[in-house]
């Protein structure tokens, strides 16, 4: 047995990049269908118990494939029928109320509003799942569970590309193997394939795109055309999609230098057609041309300093670093990236930090009545790619070790928090419950030393000690990373022996 292990082991095919990102692909996909099973259990068979499930916008999201699936339009008065069954009151807010409200756009009369109602988001996510909701349909009405089910393929494939884009960037199938599945089956991926939202199929999209421009060898006629139509399709899926889209755009224009005129047909193409195609829906829904944003405070620096900027890092319950605390690593990666001049490495950060910034100057940075991290999904496949890096070029075994702790510890409180879907609604339970912080004293002290910096309920601000504690964790942070960062800085002149087997590019069989 022990041979033929160690003959599995040393087999070539391992060393087959496509065979391990399809892999990757079906243990993604096994553990993110086990992990849907609580939406079939026999005690969540009752419609209301299915519902309950639902929070935020998901009734939305469904209705919107059931109208792009059945009617071809979306217009949703006619789907209204299963308010009952998502037990939302969708009635409460229309279209019409929402431009009245605004001011501007069409002013129609009673009856013209009669007629219609128009999806408060952009049908992206619906056009998406329409398909998934008509098999839903066929298949005893079990609609939900073909949407999710949809969306574990894309989270899978999802996992499937942050593998390929780590193993672009280091060249280091193992890892790759591992920091990609860690990442995937970690908070918050794990737990939104199970959840009805635009972030898991931007976060797709974006690495998609990313992996695109920045493919060893320059970007091909084809990759940019695939990475136009992700960039462009960003938008319809929500409007706060438009300055990833943006920055993508200027990522595309500054890493395809030199310009040639076919790459940049086919990259600016799709952005184009897609950006009509939306215009002419806005005006469509709105009588105008632009988006119509109504939700959330504007934005501001000081909401930002009060509470998201350190809460979106920090906060015991809607915190990044709770939850996954291999995030310091994932940042420490990004830095020796940079330091070793990957070309995707600044852009990478750019993007991190755009989305922790803009969020954080919303006071709605927790997302709402949703389980955690949701606003920070898109990027956190860029970040698992951070960490696959640091665990490639860390030369100092214990620090090895160290990082492997914390990407277990994500693992776990990812395993965890599913196992409970009923307490995913951090508003009907803390979600806190899930990660284990009452499973001892330990853990008890460990959650309470992070801060509370949540805005809730209205009109509280975090204290003088929360944000005390928020800094700390802040400065532990950056002392953590510059300290990893001193310690694997590179040599100036490597051995030919350490240079020689730098990494499995050559020796691979098989490329994705």
């Amino acid at each position: 047995m022990k041979r033929v292990v160690g003959l599995l082991i040393r087999s070539p095919v391992w060393r087959n990049v496509t065979f391990l990102a399809w892999v990757v692909f079906a243990l993604s996909l096994v553990v993110f269908l086990v992990q849907s099973r609580h939406l079939t259990k026999p005690g969540y068979e009752m419609l209301r118990d299915r519902a309950f499930l639902l929070g935020g916008d998901e009734p939305w999201y469904l209705l919107t494939a059931r109208s792009i699936a059945l009617d071809l339009d979306y217009n949703l008065v006619d789907d209204r029928a299963e308010q009952e069954f998502w037990n939302k009151d969708i009635s409460t807010w229309t279209t019409g109320d929402r431009l009245r409200r605004l001011g501007h756009g069409r002013t129609k009369t009673h009856e013209y509003w009669k007629e219609r109602v128009y999806p408060v988001r952009p049908i992206g996510l619906g056009i998406v799942l329409a398909p998934a909701y008509r098999i839903g349909l066929l298949w005893d009405g079990q609609v939900r569970l073909a949407c999710v089910w949809f969306l574990c393929l894309v989270g899978a494939l999802l996992v499937q590309q942050v593998f390929l884009f780590g193993f672009d960037l280091t060249g280091k199938l193992w890892a790759a193997f591992l920091g990609a599945l860690a990442g995937g089956l970690s908070m918050p991926i794990v737990v939104y394939v199970t959840q009805i939202y635009t972030e898991l199929v931007a976060a797709l999209l974006l690495v998609v795109a990313l992996r695109m421009m920045f493919a060893e060898g320059g970007v091909s006629a084809g990759g940019a055309a695939l990475a136009g139509c992700c960039l462009g399709f960003l938008p319809w899926l929500h409007e706060k999609f438009y300055p990833p889209m943006l920055i993508g755009f200027i990522a595309f224009v500054w890493v395809a230098r030199p310009w040639r005129l076919k790459r940049l047909a086919a990259f600016g193409v799709p952005v184009v057609v897609s950006g009509v195609l939306l215009m002419a829906y806005y005006h469509s829904v709105y009588g105008v041309i632009y988006p119509v944003w109504d939700q959330g405070d504007p934005l501001s620096i000081g909401v930002g300093v009060r509470g998201g900027f350190l809460g979106l890092l920090f906060d015991r319950t809607d915190g990044l670093m709770p939850f996954w605390p291999v995030l310091a690593f994932a940042v420490a990666g990004l830095v020796l990236a940079i330091r070793a001049r990957v070309r995707a490495a600044p852009w990478l950060v750019v993007f991190v930090a755009a989305q922790w910034v803009i969020t954080g100057m919303f006071w709605v940075w927790t997302a709402g009545m949703c389980p955690p991290l949701r606003f920070w999904l898109p990027v956190v496949p860029l970040l698992v790619v951070g960490s696959i890096y640091a665990l490639a070029r860390m030369r100092r075994r214990w620090l090895v070790a160290v990082m492997g702790v914390t990407m277990l510890c994500g693992v776990v409180v990812g395993a965890r928090s599913m196992s409970h879907p009923r307490a995913l609604m951090k508003d009907s339970l803390p979600f806190a419950l899930t990660a284990g912080t009452t499973g001892g004293r330990q853990i008890e002290r460990l959650y309470h030393a992070f801060p509370d910096m949540k805005r809730v309920p209205e009109g509280r601000e975090p204290s003088a000690s929360d944000h005390a504690r928020g800094v700390a964790w802040l400065v532990a942070l950056a002392g953590f990373v510059v300290v990893v960062v001193w310690l694997e800085r590179r040599p100036r002149q490597r051995p030919k022996t350490e240079e020689a087997g730098q990494d499995d590019r050559a020796a691979v069989d098989g490329r994705s």
